[in-house]
């Protein structure tokens, strides 16, 4: 504080030293002059308020290399309890304290600490959590054996995987290379497995082998007798 003379402040309540919860006390400060033979002792009340005290979380989770098939278990510590939130519950959910993934995306995981007497409530937030979705196995890539004369617009194309979906050409595969005749020999062409999930799983891409084999011939006799 301020006097117009020298000397000391001090708290003249005995409380004071005693833990102090959050509130607004009134308590007696003491000035005490330096010239104790010309000045006397003066007490007057003030005000003090205590706030909460802020909290600190602390992550024991990692997020790192995440795929919609991995289930991370949160953790993380405050002074209070602390309770968890997805950003996207379309990509993520939570049941207890396990975090599971519904398809592939990005999402932002929250850790949120109570507020209580003591304590204010404050929220942690991890940002920009990728979800990448995982290939499929695919055993067998399609195969046909054509006849000559006949083109790829009829084969079906069809292979193993260990998931639903369909066999489909390339892009590089065009309407020309579907209709074209081709000689007798054995072709490599680009197709890809598109799974039924895309939300789950990767389109993944390979190639199909077309072999052309010689056609039969008819012979027909002009001078038969």
């Amino acid at each position: 504080g301020e006097t117009t003379v020298e000397g000391s402040f001090a708290w003249a309540d005995e409380q004071i030293t005693e833990g102090l919860t959050p509130n607004t006390y009134s308590f007696n400060v003491r000035f005490t002059p330096a010239n104790a033979t010309h000045y006397s002792t003066a007490d007057c009340a003030v005000g003090v308020t205590v706030n909460k005290a802020q909290q600190t979380i602390s992550w024991q989770s990692s997020f790192e290399d995440l795929n919609v098939h991995s289930e991370v278990i949160l953790s993380a510590t405050a002074q209070t309890a602390v309770r968890f939130a997805v950003s996207d519950t379309a990509v993520a959910t939570i049941t207890g304290d396990r975090l599971r993934f519904l398809k592939a995306g990005t999402i932002d995981v929250v850790a949120i600490a109570e507020g209580s007497d003591l304590y204010e409530e404050v929220a942690d937030t991890i940002k920009g959590i990728v979800i990448a979705r995982i290939d499929p196995v695919v055993s067998q890539w399609p195969s046909a054996t054509l006849t000559y004369g006949k083109t790829l617009t009829g084969v079906v194309l069809s292979g193993k995987s260990d998931i639903e979906g369909t066999f489909q050409w390339g892009e590089s595969v065009t309407e020309e290379d579907l209709a074209a005749v081709k000689t007798a020999e054995t072709y490599t062409y680009d197709v890809k497995f598109v799974p039924a999930d895309g939300e789950q799983f990767n389109t993944l891409y390979g190639k199909a082998t077309i072999t052309i084999v010689e056609a039969t011939q008819t012979i027909s006799w002009e001078n038969a007798p």
